[in-house]
């Protein structure tokens, strides 16, 4: 079974996925690049990040 972090088993997990979930989403002049990261970050933690492979 898969465990995404958004699904902390630990309290050190929880309080980081706390942090990343209340952090704000990003605006100003590079918004672009850091909501990207912001997004695959939230996409990674919940288990939705996929790696599509050429074929």
């Amino acid at each position: 079974m898969r465990w995404p972090a958004l699904q902390p088993r630990t309290a050190r997990a929880r309080r980081f996925t706390e942090a990343l979930w209340n952090t704000p989403i990003p605006s100003g002049q590079n918004r672009y690049y850091d909501g990207m990261l912001y997004l695959m970050s939230l996409m990674h933690l919940g288990g939705e990040f996929r790696i599509w492979e050429p074929r």
